[in-house]
């Protein structure tokens, strides 16, 4: 048996199935959850004895503590060299209209499904002082919902929030072991969810909220247009357990840098702009939102700046300079922002 073992919930389909791939072609033995008899079946038909299936539902400890021990009879002594918490599903609609068992289940899959596995496999990850299994990685799929919460997926941005939440935690714990924990934040990945999710759209029918079906519609196919590939997060994947990445978290998305502005936005301006988009009768994007708010704000400043200065250059000359100052720096940092962002960020 080889040494380097590796454990990927939610095998499938999507991303945890070109995790799998990815690390078997790297010489990994994977063990994969999947929930049916013939999902197990065909991966082992596909992905070959590097493959080990585990049947499991998230939401059953009992499965969940099962499949640990299959683990530890295949690998005898040698432990986990990683954890790959992937299995996940998502739960959307107006939170008037959200059945709470479903954003229960929402929960059970994606926040206690994922301890429960956690903890479970610990001893196996080197999560003991008096062990001598190495210390492993534990790597989990979280989305950039998970920092930024949109309109109709409340239920999935929770989870996901709460995911980081337990990301970090684990990872400042886990470190007296060695264990490093990592969230991987994909942003529209093109995988099977997103047919899943246009069958979902009736969930705005005869409410209030119909009005926005056709806002959900629009985000649902931005997110197949510029969807990125699966193998990305695979690849990234790879390249932790490799250790050639050791941040915390990496944000995986078109479009990132449009992103991280903002995140970096007051609460108030990032309501502003969801609130466009939700209602703008052309259908735009964040990047067009953003990169429309910094040409705006480059074209503001600087007679702004003018302004102040001529109106009070003598009875506050310190000020009216520093305004001036603004003025002409801000006009050519506009022009040159501009491009950079036409040209390069948004193109």
């Amino acid at each position: 048996m080889q040494k380097k073992n590796i454990l990927i919930t939610g095998v499938s389909s999507g991303i945890g199935y070109s995790i799998a791939e990815t690390m078997i072609q790297n010489g990994y033995f994977v063990f994969g959850t999947v929930r049916k008899v013939e999902d197990a079946e065909s991966l082992k038909m596909k992905l070959g004895n590097g493959f080990y299936p585990l049947i499991v539902d998230i939401t059953d400890y009992k499965s969940i503590e099962c499949a640990v021990e299959v683990v530890k009879d295949v690998i005898s002594e040698n432990g986990l060299t990683a954890l790959i918490n992937n299995s996940g599903i998502v739960v959307s609609g107006p939170l008037k209209h959200i059945n709470s068992n479903d954003f229960e289940y929402q929960f059970r899959v994606n926040v206690f499904g994922l301890l429960k596995m956690t903890q479970a496999l610990l001893p196996l990850l080197g999560g003991d002082l008096s062990t001598n299994i190495k210390a492993g990685k534990i790597i989990n799929i979280n989305s950039v919902s998970g920092l930024l919460t949109l309109p109709f997926i409340v239920p999935y941005s929770a989870s996901k929030y709460a995911v980081e939440s337990l990301t970090d935690g684990l990872r400042r714990e886990l470190a007296i072991y060695g264990i490093s924990v990592t969230s991987i934040h994909p942003g529209a990945v093109k995988t099977p969810i997103w047919q899943k999710e246009k069958d979902k759209i009736n969930s705005f029918h005869d409410t209030d909220y119909e009005m926005f079906e056709a806002y959900s519609k629009h985000q649902i196919a931005l997110a197949e247009k510029d969807g990125i590939d699966a193998l990305v997060i695979a690849k990234t994947v790879n390249d932790i357990v490799e250790g050639r990445k050791r941040k915390p978290g990496y944000i995986l998305m078109k479009h990132d840098f449009a992103f991280r502005i903002m995140l970096m936005l007051p609460k108030t301006l990032q309501d502003n702009i969801v609130m466009k988009m939700m209602y703008a009768k052309t259908k735009i994007s964040l990047s067009d939102e953003l990169k429309r708010g910094w040409f705006i704000v480059s074209n503001i400043i600087p007679p702004i700046g003018f302004y102040l200065y001529f109106r009070h250059r003598k009875q506050y000359p310190n000020k009216a300079q520093s305004a001036l100052k603004g003025a002409i720096i801000g006009i050519p940092v506009g022009i040159v922002m501009k491009y950079i962002f036409d040209n390069f960020i948004f193109s």
